[in-house]
């Protein structure tokens, strides 16, 4: 008896994951490359090589073409679904535009540098967003994840214009690592019990981190400049 319910196969239940899918949709006009998703769980890379852009879907059909050339603007519209996007390269000459839509989406800037504004925008749903490995903007930095718990993960960024993180409702978690902010930099973690962590980050002129109404923590190691702290115990 016992050698056979040891024959018998064990079933485990695996994590919940959302299997890449659906179409975004490319579209070239005056320097600006325009990409649309859909309401399905798109998955899209972009690799920018001094004004070439090529596209991969993974998991995700591209339509309108996967290789680009004189892009000096890239917006991205991902809509509703559980989107994640991927942005690399150097050296885009203008701005990136990214908005992530409704759901628990991915956005990831990595190894890219923007001569331009960088703007990350996530609707409902627990978004994360992380910058970083030498991510290098001349103009102004925007991420705005509104409602939902987020993670806003940053490291390796140097910003010439000004900064804006603002997580809004919910649970939400911020870290800042080995970055530099030379313009005036405004971090607001909005209402809930939020948690974030500064370390080796250097604020040029004043800012403000404010962690809003909750029970929120901060924790900060060689942090250097001009920081107003606002609403933690």
């Amino acid at each position: 008896m016992s050698a056979l319910r040891n024959a018998f196969l064990r079933v485990e239940r695996l994590e919940d994951r959302d299997l890449p899918a659906g179409t975004v949709t490319a579209a070239f006009a005056a320097g600006t490359l325009t990409l649309t998703g859909d309401a399905q769980a798109n998955n899209l890379e972009v690799r920018i090589d001094n004004g070439n852009v090529t596209l991969k879907g993974k998991g995700t059909t591209i339509a309108g073409g996967t290789s680009f050339a004189g892009v000096n603007d890239i917006v991205i519209n991902l809509g509703d679904g559980n989107d994640r996007v991927t942005v690399r390269g150097r050296t885009l000459a203008g701005n990136l535009t990214i908005d992530l839509g409704n759901g628990n989406d991915h956005a990831q800037l990595k190894k890219l540098s923007v001569t331009g504004n960088v703007s990350v925008t996530g609707g409902a749903g627990n978004d994360h967003v992380k910058i970083e490995d030498h991510v290098f903007v001349g103009g102004n930095v925007t991420v705005t994840t509104n409602d939902g718990n987020d993670h806003v993960g940053i490291e390796e960024l140097h910003v010439t214009g000004t900064t804006s993180v603002d997580t809004g409702l919910g649970n939400d978690k911020v870290e800042i690592e080995e970055s530099q902010f030379s313009g005036a930099a405004t971090i607001l973690l909005g209402d809930g019990n939020d948690r974030i962590k500064l370390e080796d980050v250097s604020f040029a002129v004043a800012s403000t981190v404010d962690g809003g109404n909750g029970t929120d923590k901060l924790k900060r190691e060689d942090v250097s400049g001009p920081v107003n702290y606002l609403n933690f115990p």
